[in-house]
């Protein structure tokens, strides 16, 4: 039972770890899994003002909307049109913070989100009527009855501008409403300070903040440590042994044996004196395995 609980742990431990490292799919799947609960939203708002506005089927002819009788008319205009603004709106306040991690201001990311809902919705809505009409037509035809042409037709609509609006919603969340404009350099230009802070203020010890491949540290600390000081420390062997033991003799050419009493003493010490860079190619070729060090 505790090994299949340390298990479990370690998988854990690397699928956030691999989220962590791939921010661009982190975002995708949150994105995703979001919009599925603002799709509900969605689905079930137009489904109960569907049912709510049937007989509010007039014909509708305004802008870019068309909406026919047998299509749902006036009725499934409105249908469509506030189970996008519900919808959206949830988007928004379910991403800013949870998938996108925004830090800009609320009021610009505000505007501008409007901005990009209000095309989405726009296109969506009128996608909407151009699919209902052309489906429901088209079932009308086929033999079925315009109550079920009504019904099937709507929701063809909906599911086709659901997925152009998830797309759209997507690429103008993430480049456009949701980004921190110069928080790169912002972040860049604290993590500079806060490293020269510490170099000045107290003794530093440069360490490696490391999951399956990343070593993390500080570069400021880095530059003012001499070439061939740095060591590193196997500390935990993962999953996967023979790899493990195959990638040590690969990075530092020791036999069978004399790897076996590494891993065997763990932690322990597999390599001295080496320069950061060779020391991170270590760390690296180590991780990549699913073994965990630490560069001291």
């Amino acid at each position: 039972m505790e090994e299949q609980v340390k298990v479990k742990g370690e998988k854990i431990k690397k699928i956030k770890h691999f989220f962590a490292t791939h921010e661009n799919i982190r975002q995708l799947v949150l994105f995703t899994l979001f919009s599925l609960i603002c799709f509900a939203i969605e689905y079930i708002s137009f489904t109960i003002l569907q049912l709510c506005l049937k007989s509010y089927n007039e014909p509708l002819d305004w802008f870019l909307f068309h909406y026919t009788q047998s299509g749902g008319g006036k009725g499934a205009f409105v249908a469509f049109l506030v189970s996008n603004i519900l919808a959206q709106a949830a988007t928004f306040v379910l991403n800013r913070k949870k998938t996108f991690k925004a830090t800009n201001n609320v009021v610009i990311s505000g505007i501008m989100f409007a901005i990009v809902i209000i095309a989405i919705i726009i296109l969506n809505t009128y996608l909407g009527g151009v699919i209902g009409s052309a489906a429901s037509q088209s079932m009308i035809k086929s033999g079925a009855s315009a109550e079920t042409a009504e019904v099937v037709s709507g929701y063809a609509g909906k599911l086709v501008g659901s997925v152009v609006a998830w797309v759209l919603s997507f690429l103008g969340n993430k480049f456009l409403v949701m980004r921190n404009w110069g928080g790169k350099k912002k972040k860049a230009d604290s993590e500079e300070l806060s490293c020269r802070e510490t170099v000045e203020g107290s003794e530093v010890t440069i360490a490696q903040e490391q999951a399956a491949g990343c070593n993390v540290a500080c570069e400021c600390a880095a530059d003012e440590a001499p070439e061939g000081s740095f060591s590193v420390v196997l500390k935990s062997v993962g999953e996967n042994k023979p790899a493990v033991i195959e990638a040590l003799r690969s990075v530092i050419g020791e036999a069978i044996a004399d790897v076996r009493e590494f891993i065997d003493g763990i932690p322990s010490v597999i390599a001295k004196g080496v320069n950061r860079s060779d020391a991170d190619g270590i760390a690296g070729a180590l991780a990549a395995v699913g073994a965990e060090t630490e560069i001291v």
